[in-house]
């Protein structure tokens, strides 16, 4: 089974897509969520999942493409929507390069998610117009990675995050991460006016505010926590023991592209940048 379930909001239709354990649960990291605003999609979903995307957009037409950032679970099926759909596809400028070109996966991500076939990518207009009286303001939001675009609709208060949230903790960063960009873009987030979170992993987050500012403070008491241990002398690798532990078997099956010592790291390159 890959269509796990539809999104229930009176507005915005949606589906999650991915695989289900013989219990038929989903994990929350390999699946994700394409939601449906009139003629304009946010995201693709993964390319292994394009079948049973096909089908929740059947005679439906998708003339546009709201895209949050470039991972293949968001990304994966911008070639078959331009090709069978004719969908303009709106994406930051940071990605564009690395989408025309196709992503390169490791073969975890590729066995996982299916290959990303390359598409043309849209630079991003002050506002995306939907057939369905819906509107949506792109406001870049770099730190989980350099293209992470969040979209507003100012007149519901509805923000379609991307991976802006998924969780309030991290346990892992990639090498891509940047604790900085995190911070900067999580207190920007929290001055815009709005109250219904839309996550590419999570659902519909009736108290949006809140688990970003949950968010925030745990960067905010990590980078905290980190200085004071640096201060007093401890290694990097130190302070990763000391706060995070050892690296697991997640770290390792990722050869380390995602760590607890990118967290650390990134903290001390964010305060010696200050």
């Amino acid at each position: 089974m890959a269509l796990i379930h539809h999104i229930d909001h009176p507005f915005v239709e949606g589906v999650r897509l991915g695989r289900v354990n013989r219990k038929g649960q989903y994990n929350l990291i390999t699946s994700c969520i394409v939601y449906r605003l009139g003629n304009t999609t946010i995201d693709t979903g993964p390319p292994r999942e394009w079948q049973h995307l096909r089908g929740f957009l059947e005679g439906q037409t998708v003339s546009q493409v709201a895209l949050t950032h470039h991972h293949e679970d968001h990304s994966g099926n911008g070639h078959q929507l331009q090709r069978q759909f004719g969908s303009t596809i709106y994406s930051h400028s940071n990605n564009h390069e690395l989408l025309s070109n196709g992503l390169k996966l490791s073969p975890i991500r590729r066995a996982t998610f299916g290959n990303v076939k390359p598409f043309t990518p849209n630079p991003l207009p002050a506002f995306i117009e939907t057939n369905c009286g819906k509107r949506l303001q792109p406001i870049h939001m770099p730190g989980h990675t350099n293209d992470l675009v969040c979209y507003l609709e100012p007149d519901e208060g509805w923000l379609f995050t991307g991976d802006l949230y998924v969780s309030s903790k991290l346990k892992y960063m990639t090498v891509a991460e940047d604790v900085g960009d995190w911070i900067s873009s999580l207190t920007a987030a929290l001055n815009l006016d709005f109250d219904t979170l839309f996550c590419s992993h999570r659902a519909v987050v009736n108290n949006g505010k809140a688990v970003l500012a949950e968010k925030l403070a745990f960067f905010q008491e990590m980078k905290q926590n980190v200085y004071t241990l640096w201060q007093l002398g401890d290694s990097p690798k130190q302070i990763r023991k000391r706060l995070l532990g050892n690296e697991d078997i997640m770290s390792l099956m990722s050869g380390l592209h995602m760590s607890k010592q990118k967290i650390i790291d990134s903290c001390l390159d964010d305060l010696q940048g200050q």
